[in-house]
């Protein structure tokens, strides 16, 4: 199966503890309603916020195999000649936010973790199940 967008359902919200990620990462109640998600691999990512200190600053929450991981990124967007939207992505970092121990996760695997962050973006085109853009290139600088 691949990544596809949707609202999370109020069943999901359950299944995977939603509210207490949330709560864990310091984030809203009400942020997150919506998700990039491949059932097959037990991965999903969730754009949280937009860090106000600066707003290409992006931060999502990567739920990898069980570890949940705060993942913050650069989006550049941007329009290619031919009209196809491009987001331009730079990995600045992670932290730990959810039990099983996330940081060792990410060591151990990380370039499972980056590649499967890099498919689920590619998804997520330019703002997930919100996107307006038939056609997307996402480039990785990571």
């Amino acid at each position: 199966m691949a990544f596809v967008n949707e609202r999370i359902s109020a069943e999901d919200v359950e299944r995977y503890r939603i509210g207490a990620a949330n709560s864990r990462a310091d984030i809203d109640q009400g942020a997150g309603l919506y998700w990039t998600i491949d059932r097959e691999r037990n991965v999903h990512l969730r754009w949280v916020r937009a860090r106000t200190t600066a707003p290409a600053e992006n931060e999502f929450l990567l739920c990898w195999q069980g570890a949940l991981l705060r993942m913050v990124l650069l989006r550049i967007p941007s329009r290619l000649r031919d009209g196809t939207r491009a987001t331009r992505w730079t990995f600045l970092g992670f932290e730990d936010v959810m039990p099983p121990d996330g940081a060792r996760t990410f060591q151990v695997h990380r370039e499972l973790i980056l590649g499967d962050l890099k498919a689920a973006l590619t998804c997520y085109r330019e703002f997930g199940l919100l996107s307006k853009a038939r056609r997307h290139l996402a480039i990785f600088e990571f």
